[in-house]
Order: C-alpha cells, then sequence, then structure tokens
C-alpha cells in the first residue's frame, strides 16, 4: 500500500489532544510564531473538532504524506463509517483529565466492538499530555482502560505515551509508527 492511500483515523474524547497531536506532526519552521523576544515558539491554540478533519502529514521522505482524517468527539456514534476504509486507528487520550477516563475507555471500546472492521488494522493508543500529569496517571489510564486485557485481545494494539510539546516525542513515535506500518505493507 503506497502512502497516498494510507489512511490514519484519529479518535478520542473531547480534549484529548487529537487536534494539538495532528498539528504537531505536520509542524515545520516555517509555522512558528515570533514573539517580541525574538524567540521561536508553536501555537498550542486549538478549537475543538466539530466533524471531520483531514489532514495530509509528510511522514518522511521515505514514504511521503499520509492523510489523517480526525472525528471530533460529536462524531462518536459514526465511527462504524469511517472504519472501513482508514489502515489503521490512532485512539487520542489526555492522561491528565482522569475525569475524562470513563469516557475514553466507553468510546474506545465501541471502537474496538466493530471487530470485523478492524480485524487486521493496526491500533495505537497514544497517551497525551504526560507533563501536565502525576506520576500515577500513566498507571490509573492503563488500569481503567484496561490495556493489559486489551494487549491480549488485539495483538495489532501498540502504546505510544508522552505529552504534546516539542520535546517529548510523541509526533515522532506516531510517525515512527505509521512509517513502519507504510513500510509492513
Amino acid at each position: 500500500m503506497s502512502s497516498s492511500t494510507f489512511e490514519v483515523l484519529v479518535l478520542g474524547a473531547e480534549g484529548s489532544g487529537k487536534s494539538l497531536l495532528i498539528r504537531r506532526l505536520n509542524f515545520v519552521p516555517t509555522v512558528l510564531l515570533e514573539e517580541e523576544d525574538d524567540s521561536l515558539t508553536f501555537s498550542e491554540a486549538t478549537n475543538p473538532t466539530t466533524g471531520v478533519d483531514i489532514v495530509s502529514v509528510h511522514i518522511g521522505e521515505d514514504v511521503g504524506s499520509v492523510t489523517f482524517r480526525e472525528l471530533g468527539s460529536s462524531m462518536a456514534l459514526r465511527v462504524s463509517s469511517y472504519l472501513p476504509d482508514c489502515s489503521c486507528v490512532l485512539f487520542v487520550v489526555d492522561i491528565s483529565d482522569l475525569s475524562s477516563l470513563a469516557a475514553a475507555h466507553v468510546h474506545l471500546l465501541e471502537t474496538l466492538s466493530y471487530r470485523e472492521m478492524i480485524a487486521n488494522k493496526p491500533i495505537a493508543i497514544a497517551f497525551t499530555h504526560g507533563d501536565l500529569s502525576d506520576g500515577d496517571a500513566l498507571a490509573t489510564c492503563e488500569y481503567v482502560l484496561q490495556i493489559d486485557e486489551l494487549s491480549s485481545a488485539y495483538p495489532n494494539l501498540t502504546i505510544l505515551q508522552g505529552n504534546n510539546s516539542l520535546d517529548d516525542g510523541l509526533s515522532s513515535c506516531v510517525k515512527i509508527w505509521v512509517r513502519d506500518m507504510i513500510k509492513q505493507r
């Protein structure tokens, strides 16, 4: 499968960091904003995705660009309409917002309930905002989301973790994950 037909379906609860993660994936120095002190910074302002956003992301010279289709949380009930055409699923969870874990878990289980549509598709759970959480948040998220059980039931499941800051590597991990999947096809 060429990267031009490779589509990543991006899902997650409202405010989980889906849009910001995609923006980080597309980050290049020319989109930096200059501040008064002449330092360069990345704008983290996002608006909630109300429908579907489609973004082309350059993954690397070896694979080119890939389509990322982000479903706003209001589109969660329509996920089955998008699963057949995607190449893989990236599910985003904000580990700094433990109050949203129950909703994230329900959304994740609903997505995984379409077993026939995702049977051979790679799935990654990306834990974002690790910089805003305490040390126990990741363990709590893994427990609430039943990561051990899901990993046993879905051998194509990968866990990616980090925050959305430029130096943490989460966007690099996502790019490496996507690049590896393209090369394996």
